[in-house]
């Protein structure tokens, strides 16, 4: 890869740069191709507060500043959908001037490579009674999240979990000095460096949570078109055209990031408040999911309220149909088992051909 120039994007780029910055690097002599590397991120606007802007159009300004051949550049996303999104694009705005396009699935590879193998405690635990039903670990505030929370709070739901819910303050204790989690601090102002960081080897209290659970809820980065539907109302103060109003009603995705591997990975089962068909496309590449525990339609549901819903509901019925013993025994039943022995192989069979970028 040495006669590839790769170029990291995130969504803290300065995109008003960004040509600068690739045309500091590149080397005629040297560089066949250019890689502009977005797959981190899930967003399909660059600055959410100018939500009427894609990050195509980023990306074809960028180019065209630097005057470089168009048939140089690759453009890597982490979004499934990203190729028919980009001809979408093109056909929606009559853009003449046409890109590579690739998926790439960063966070399969980068929870394979960066996260603890912590599988081991399924065995370990077999025998084990856990004192919760479900894990549930949230980050960053977004709607569906915060939907998550009052309604766990609501139906008191929270007393079967272990969870975070960062902007209220439910954080995860911390271990120190003492290996003895119920003397665990809580996070505050003064300690928030040990929240949770998803993108490495976590804190002690981290792993804790999946031996004192049975499965996890996971609220994924996005359940909208790439949050459009929520943030232009609160704020976009010029309305979009007619062509990307257009646009973004024909705009799709599925983002899977650590939080839905790291269950794989872990040997956990799993219900996914993500983007619409993701049981689908997991089922397509070959894993197995759990409707031998609980009903999966929420992943038919195109509408992401009625979706969100739908898995809050079904939340809510799990826990009252289940007991911890009974949960004990469905999970450690061969089919289940069989179930995570399955998806676990795949998952590491497909990391290794995963290609490093």
């Amino acid at each position: 890869m040495e006669d590839i120039l790769r170029i990291a994007i995130t969504s803290s780029t300065n995109w008003k740069e960004l040509h600068e910055d690739i045309l500091r690097q590149y080397d005629s002599v040297l560089h066949t191709e250019i890689w502009l590397d977005f797959s981190t991120e899930s967003w399909f606007s660059i600055d959410n507060q100018k939500i009427n802007e894609t990050v195509y159009e980023y990306i074809h300004n960028t180019i065209r500043n630097t005057g470089l051949d168009y048939n140089l550049f690759t453009f890597i996303h982490g979004n499934v959908y990203t190729q028919y999104n980009y001809a979408k694009w093109r056909e929606i705005f009559n853009v003449s001037e046409e890109i590579k396009t690739e998926y790439y699935p960063l966070w399969h590879k980068m929870t394979a490579e960066m996260h603890l193998d912590f599988s081991y405690q399924n065995e370990q635990h077999k025998d084990v009674k856990r004192p919760y039903m479900f894990s549930c670990l949230n980050g960053a505030p977004r709607d569906h999240r915060i939907k998550t929370e009052k309604f766990l709070t609501d139906n008191n739901l929270l007393k079967e979990s272990r969870h975070t819910f960062y902007w209220s303050n439910i954080t995860l204790p911390y271990s120190e000095v003492t290996s003895d989690w119920r003397k665990w601090p809580r996070l505050e102002e003064h300690n928030k460096h040990r929240a949770i960081q998803s993108h490495r080897i976590q804190e002690p209290e981290f792993y804790k949570v999946f031996d004192d659970t049975y499965f996890d809820f996971i609220t994924e980065t996005l359940t909208t078109n790439e949050r459009f539907s929520i943030e232009i109302d609160k704020y976009v103060t010029h309305s979009p055209t007619p062509e990307y109003k257009e646009y973004f009603e024909q705009y799709k995705t599925i983002f899977i990031t650590e939080k839905l591997w790291r269950s794989i990975f872990y040997k956990r089962p799993f219900i996914v408040m993500g983007n619409h068909r993701t049981l689908e496309y997991l089922k397509g590449l070959g894993f197995k999911t759990f409707d031998c525990m609980w009903e999966e339609h929420y992943d038919d549901i195109e509408q992401e309220y009625l979706r969100e819903n739908a898995c809050l509901d079904l939340l809510r019925d799990v826990c009252h149909t289940y007991t911890l013993e009974t949960l004990h025994k469905k999970v450690y039943s061969d089919e289940v088992q069989a179930i995570l022995q399955h998806n676990y192989d795949l998952f590491n069979s497909l990391a290794n051909e995963i290609p490093h970028l």
